[in-house]
């Protein structure tokens, strides 16, 4: 082969190698998962009737579709409640909008726990979790690593919030309206 066939061949090969597999923007590598940033929805349960483990009230009912509503635009990869009928009924407009189930998570794990186990395996992710008036704040706090919200007043189903985590493992909190 002489040298100008060479020049000319070169710039062509180092292209198809620099475009190769896992290159392309819809494809990550394990090192774009990595520093990839994670989205996290958490609400407390919409309205509920009186009684031990309650469902919802036509109110709840309406604020849950109002949530999935609000998430609609965002891509949810999984959707996680505690296993209350409150709390899976709150969930679940949010999860048949993404053609996802309900995860059901344990309400007395701790904060930590449950949040370290989320953002690594949703690395990238945006997910949707409902919890209630006592520990979504806990589970805030430990996406943003301070201890800046208290529990929910009781009489107060409004409240959303969304934390990004990002690459370093740092979490910032923006607080929301679940509509309604």
């Amino acid at each position: 082969m002489n040298r100008a066939l060479l020049f000319l061949l070169f710039p062509i090969l180092f292209a198809l190698l620099a475009c190769g597999p896992g290159t392309d923007a819809g494809q990550g590598t394990p090192e774009t998962a990595k520093s990839a940033v994670t989205n996290i929805y958490l609400s407390r349960h919409a309205e509920k009737a009186g009684g031990e483990n309650p469902g919802l009230l036509p109110a709840g009912e309406d604020r849950a579709e109002r949530l999935a509503r609000k998430l609609r635009g965002n891509k949810v990869a999984a959707v996680y409640a505690t296993g209350y009928r409150r709390t899976q009924a709150t969930a679940a407009p949010v999860a048949q909008a993404n053609g996802l189930s309900v995860r059901t998570y344990d309400a007395g794990a701790t904060a930590a726990r449950l949040t370290e186990g989320w953002v690594a395996r949703h690395r990238g992710e945006t997910i949707f979790v409902v919890g209630h008036s006592n520990t979504v704040p806990a589970l805030v706090n430990a996406l943003i690593g301070e201890k800046r919200f208290k529990d929910i007043d009781e009489n107060n189903y409004d409240r959303l919030f969304k934390v990004t985590v990002g690459a370093d493992g740092r979490g910032e909190v923006t607080e929301l309206s679940s509509g309604g």
